[in-house]
């Protein structure tokens, strides 16, 4: 049966689109433990006391889109686009107790002729987009023109 057929069917109600109302058996107890579960032994709770840095050492307002996040045991590092700050990983990121920013290695700046052509390749790539993602775009490009210029023009020669 085709399934244009079957759409005709439904319309015409000769079958029906529900599944048949049956009582389903509940399943065994399964002989494991989940991860969200506790095990058969005692877990005891312990409270530590610890002070939650909330500023960077460059300053509060600083941001960076990538963060080494301290938890009592572990650290995470996390990249987050549009960049953050300090406080701003630090609520977002319940239970971490201090969080720094990763510096990037340091990037040689665009000369005039890579700018201008990026300058080219944004306008011609992010056409349809606002003035500020065009100017977020750009940055970018301009803090690291070597990848960005490999990247748009790989992006301008798929598109002709």
């Amino acid at each position: 049966m085709s399934y244009l057929a079957r759409l005709k069917q439904l319309e015409d109600e000769k079958i029906s689109q529900h599944s048949p109302d049956i009582d389903l058996p509940k399943p065994p107890k399964a002989p494991f433990v989940s991860f969200g579960g506790t095990g058969t032994g005692h877990i005891e709770k312990k409270i530590i006391d610890v002070e939650i840095i909330a500023t960077p050492a460059s300053g509060e307002s600083a941001t960076a889109w990538r963060w080494l996040l301290h938890y009592p045991g572990h650290d995470v590092e996390v990249s987050t686009m549009p960049e953050s700050t300090c406080a701003e990983m630090l609520r977002d990121f319940p239970g971490a107790i201090a969080a720094e920013p990763i510096q990037d290695t340091p990037k040689r700046k665009a000369t005039e002729v890579e700018a201008k052509e990026l300058r080219a390749l944004v306008a011609a790539i992010y056409a349809a987009d606002t003035d500020d993602d065009r100017a977020e775009a750009l940055a970018a490009a301009l803090a690291d023109p070597d990848d960005a210029l490999l990247c748009y023009r790989a992006i301008v020669a798929e598109a002709h």
